[in-house]
């Protein structure tokens, strides 16, 4: 990689002024790596869904679903997807200067502050009840207007260096392989999908409650939370692909009842679905 081309990023090319921070979701295919690059913002992300393979200068680690990566202005990385399944990643960027107000109250914290320059990046796993506000937190960033409250940002991102600080570093990929490769194919296999606990059981070999222990000891969530994120995911990504209609969408990614649907959608994505629809942007990392 080190003779491989470099792209270089500066705030200005993307980044508002009055934005104190970005938060977008990005997907990508299965097979596709965005080139190696750089920029003069610090950014760190999450991996929802998916493998991935997150290149630097004289390195390759691997990445599941759980990861949360900081990344240090003018590191340089890249970013692939591995797996079957897209690799489906939330990217959120730091204004230069709300990053040097952050870096002159904390970096000298040492080890606890995770935007390290060194040759490896601070990596922490996610799970339970801290990803669930996480998510919730970042999400809720995306909302028009959000990134330019400063309040709203600061305590954002307070969070998350705490999270940085007290989250595990190991990661947990280490489920049997025959649970494993029912879990990976639960995003892209509609039958699966709308089958729910019950369908993963069965393609996973097992029973539901020995199926939920493993699901809980290695994703730190429940089996049935477990599908019914990766099924308003599933819908949240045929909402942006295209113009179908709604209840045939709901029904197709397992929600029969279509006010359940809009509820609960509405719940992960703090938005309707026709919202997320027409406003929902894209991301990198």
């Amino acid at each position: 990689m080190t003779s491989a081309p470099v792209l270089a990023w500066e705030r200005a090319s993307w980044l508002e002024e009055r934005v104190l921070c970005n938060v977008s979701q990005a997907f990508y295919p299965p097979g596709f790596a965005f080139m190696r690059h750089s920029h003069d913002y610090a950014e760190f992300f999450f991996i929802e869904r998916g493998r991935g393979i997150h290149h630097l200068a004289g390195s390759s680690d691997p990445l599941g679903p759980g990861d949360l990566v900081f990344i240090h202005p003018t590191t340089e990385h890249a970013l692939a997807a591995t797996g079957d399944g897209p690799l489906v990643f939330l990217n959120i960027t730091i204004a230069p200067g709300e990053f040097a107000a952050l870096a002159r109250r904390y970096a000298s914290s040492g080890a606890d502050w995770p935007w390290r320059r060194t040759a490896r990046p601070t990596v922490r796993h996610l799970a339970g009840h801290e990803l669930d506000v996480f998510l919730a937190d970042a999400r809720a960033l995306m909302q028009p207007g959000a990134c330019g409250d400063r309040l709203r940002v600061e305590a954002f991102l307070m969070h998350v260096m705490a999270r940085a600080r007290d989250a595990q570093s190991a990661r947990a990929d280490d489920a049997p392989p025959r649970i494993a490769t029912a879990l990976a194919r639960l995003e892209d296999d509609a039958e699966l999908l709308r089958g729910g606990v019950a369908a993963l059981a069965e393609r996973a070999g097992c029973g539901r409650a020995w199926l939920s222990r493993l699901v809980r000891r290695h994703r730190g969530i429940s089996a049935r939370e477990l599908v019914m994120r990766t099924r308003l995911d599933a819908a949240a990504r045929r909402l942006r692909a295209g113009d179908e209609g709604i209840p045939a969408l709901a029904d197709a990614c397992g929600f029969p009842n279509l006010s359940n649907f809009y509820r609960l959608f509405r719940r992960r994505f703090h938005c309707t679905p026709a919202r997320w629809r027409a406003g929902h942007g894209g991301g990198f990392a």
